[in-house]
């Protein structure tokens, strides 16, 4: 019987995944303390923790899957990632697209409510600031729904929801 030493055993090539590009918010305290050489290591340690923190909670979901995918192709094979990190993971991805579908849809009824808010006001006489300080007041005659929001519409002026104060 002959032992085949392990340097002559043909080992699989692993191509090459690109990883997808992050970009950081870090706070300019925080980029600070990173670059500043009297920083500790431990300080340094906790601002590249937070780099990292803010990167991944901007990956959306198909960013996350080609990075586990990656790290799924590119492990080590005589020492594998232990499954439940998998399963972590995979459950880190299914919450944070459940907390996006939150976030969607409570931006949709917070619309939804000021349109009918804004709707609610037609007849009724409403005063306020504008942004620039202007104050208004006036009978609502109708609401046109904007990107930007409802805007009331009081003679041949329009001012946005934000803006009221009051109503009579």
């Amino acid at each position: 019987m002959s032992i085949t030493p392990i340097s002559s055993i043909p080992m699989p090539t692993i191509p090459a995944v690109s990883a997808p590009s992050f970009t950081s918010s870090t706070p300019a305290s925080q980029s600070q303390a990173a670059s500043s050489p009297s920083s500790t290591a431990a300080t340094s340690g906790s601002a590249s923790s937070a780099s990292a923190t803010n990167a991944l909670a901007s990956m959306n979901s198909s960013e996350f899957m080609q990075l586990l995918v990656a790290q799924l192709q590119n492990q080590n094979p005589l020492s594998p990632t232990d499954p439940t990190t998998f399963i972590t993971q995979t459950s880190q991805l299914t919450m944070v697209q459940a907390l996006q579908n939150l976030e969607t849809s409570t931006t949709q009824s917070n619309q939804e409510i000021g349109v009918m808010a804004s709707s609610s006001m037609i007849g009724r006489t409403i005063s306020g600031t504008l942004s620039d300080g202007t104050p208004f007041s006036g009978t609502v005659s109708s609401v046109q729904v904007t990107s930007s929001g409802p805007q009331l519409n009081i003679g041949s002026s329009s001012v946005p929801l934000s803006s009221v104060t009051s109503i009579a």
